[in-house]
Formats: structure tokens, sequence, C-alpha cells
């Protein structure tokens, strides 16, 4: 797909998730790092050092990038069936 311009200067790949905005304890907002946080573990670096590297220091908004599982696939191939 062609990138597109996302925020600032970074290119946007087009891919869509449903990470959530805010850390579920805490209340922070997260969801602006998980492209950053995605870059650094693609290219092979630990989830801790990319957690470090992009500042999220509390351990509730760890959680919220080390369980995240996009589903969004799968739910997609039930498009229709149920209705």
């Amino acid at each position: 797909m062609a990138e597109e311009l996302g925020r600032g200067d970074k290119p946007h790949t087009g891919e869509f998730f449903m990470f959530p905005v805010r850390c579920f304890t805490c209340g922070a907002v997260i969801a602006h790092k998980y492209e950053d946080y995605k870059q650094l573990i693609d290219s092979g670096k630990p989830p801790k050092e990319a957690l470090d590297e992009i500042g999220v220091n509390r351990y509730c908004c760890r959680r919220m990038f080390l369980t995240y599982k996009s589903v969004l696939k799968e739910f997609a191939q039930y498009h229709g069936a149920v209705g």
C-alpha cells in the first residue's frame, strides 16, 4: 500500500489498529505511541527496551502494549454473517 502522511512527518502505512486510546487503569493517553512501539518491535528490539525508549514507564500502561492483539481481521471474515 502506498505510504501516506501520518501525524507529523512520519509516514503512515494505512494499516488500521484498534489500540486503546487510554490506559484502562490510569487513564493516560497511550495510543499515539503505538506506531513507534510497533516499529521498534519490528526492527528487533525487545519489548522492555522499546517501551523504555518511547517513554512508557507505568506498569499498567506497559501492560496495554504487551497484551494487545488485533482481532480486526478475524472479525472482518464474519461481516454480514449475523443479522
